[in-house]
C-alpha cells in the first residue's frame, strides 16, 4: 500500500518535510453542516425536518479550538455533494461532516431547501474517484446510525474514521461534547486513537444522564486499524484562520426565538426564488401578526447564509420608510 504522505511529496515538488506536505492541502479541517428545510416521506407527504443548533456547536468547536493555539485552516461549507467534491478535490487533511444521518445513508442538502439523501455505495464513489481520499486522513462522521457511512470511508481508503454505531442514536449534545475533546485532543499532539478515548472519556463522564450513555456508541473504523497517526501535531502557533466564503452583507435581525414549524413555507419561498420559474418578487400575505415578518426574516437568514445574494441582503420596514 502506498502512503498518502509519499503521494503528497511526489505530487508537489518532493517535499520531504512532514509539515511541508501538510501544509500543501489547502484546508486543515472542512467542516459540513446540513439542514435541510423539508423532506418527502414514504406516503408521498411533506415533513419538516428536525432543527439541529448548528450555531451553537460551531462557535462550541470555534472556541476549542482557538484555546489550542495552533494556525489550523478551516473551512465551513453547507453539506452539499457538490461542496463535497470541490472541498476533497482542493485537498484536506480532516473531513468533519455534522447533520441527520439513516442507516445507510448521509442527509445532505439539494441547494434548493430540500434533502439529498447520499448512500454509502455513492460515498464511497465520490470519495475515491481520482484517488482524492490520499489527502485525507481523517473522516468525522457526527450523525446517528452513520456505521455504514463511515464503512464507506473506509472502503474509500480513509485511514480514521469515527462514525455513531449503525442502531444507535445519540442525544444531542453527545456528539458536541464529544468532538470538543477528540479534537482539542489532536490538536495538542495526541495519536488519532488517544483522541479518540478522550473524547469516550468526556462523554461518558457528563453531568447529562442522557449523554453519559452514549460514549460506547461512537466508533472509531477499521476497528481492527491502527490509530497512532498525530493529525495536527505539526501545526505551527498562532490563531486559526478561518477560511469559509464571507456571507454577503446584510442588515437583517434575528429570527425570533421558538420560531418553529414553518420549513414547508420557507422551502416555498425558496422555491420561488430558485425553482424553474424564478421571480424577483415574492409577496407573503396573511393577517397581522401571524407571522410575515419572522418568515421573511428566516428564509432570507438561511438564504444568506447559503451564498443565494452575493450583492447583500437588505431588510427595509415599509411603514417606517412612509413615516420617513
Amino acid at each position: 500500500m502506498i502512503e498518502s504522505s509519499g503521494i503528497a511529496g511526489a505530487r508537489n515538488g518532493g517535499l520531504k518535510d512532514k509539515s511541508q506536505r501538510a501544509r500543501a492541502v489547502r484546508h486543515d479541517l472542512v467542516y459540513l453542516q446540513s439542514q435541510p428545510l423539508i423532506y418527502y416521506g414514504p406516503d408521498g407527504q411533506i415533513y419538516d425536518v428536525e432543527p439541529l443548533d448548528f450555531a451553537g456547536e460551531r462557535e462550541k468547536l470555534v472556541r476549542t479550538l482557538k484555546e489550542a493555539g495552533k494556525n489550523l485552516r478551516i473551512r465551513v461549507e453547507t453539506a452539499t455533494a457538490e461542496n463535497l467534491r470541490k472541498l476533497v478535490t482542493l485537498g484536506c487533511r480532516a473531513l468533519h461532516y455534522t447533520g441527520h444521518g439513516l442507516p445507510n445513508s448521509l442527509v445532505f442538502e439539494d441547494g434548493k431547501g430540500g434533502c439529498h439523501m447520499i448512500g454509502a455505495r455513492d460515498l464511497k464513489g465520490m470519495f475515491s474517484a481520482g484517488g482524492a481520499f490520499q489527502r485525507v486522513q481523517f473522516v468525522f462522521v457526527a450523525a446517528c446510525h452513520s456505521e455504514a457511512a463511515g464503512r464507506a470511508f473506509v472502503e474509500a481508503g480513509v485511514k480514521h474514521v469515527i462514525a455513531v454505531r449503525l442502531d444507535a442514536k445519540v442525544a444531542d449534545q453527545s456528539p458536541a461534547i464529544f468532538m470538543n475533546a477528540f479534537y482539542l485532543a489532536l490538536l495538542v499532539g495526541h495519536t488519532v486513537g488517544e483522541a479518540f478515548e478522550i473524547g469516550q472519556n468526556a462523554v461518558h463522564g457528563s453531568p447529562d444522564k442522557h449523554a453519559k450513555a452514549d460514549s460506547k456508541k461512537f466508533l472509531l473504523l477499521p476497528e481492527n486499524g491502527r490509530h497512532d497517526d498525530t493529525i495536527f501535531d505539526d501545526l505551527p502557533n498562532g490563531a486559526i484562520s478561518e477560511l469559509s466564503l464571507s456571507s454577503s452583507p446584510t442588515n437583517l435581525g434575528a429570527v425570533p426565538e421558538g420560531f418553529l414549524g414553518r420549513n414547508y413555507e420557507l422551502h416555498r419561498v425558496m422555491h420561488e426564488f430558485q425553482g424553474r420559474q424564478t421571480h424577483r418578487l415574492v409577496s407573503l400575505t396573511g393577517p397581522e401578526g401571524i407571522g410575515k415578518t419572522a418568515t421573511a426574516t428566516a428564509a432570507a437568514s438561511y438564504m444568506r447564509q447559503r451564498l443565494f445574494f452575493g450583492d447583500g441582503v437588505v431588510f427595509v420596514d415599509l411603514p417606517q420608510a412612509r413615516r420617513a
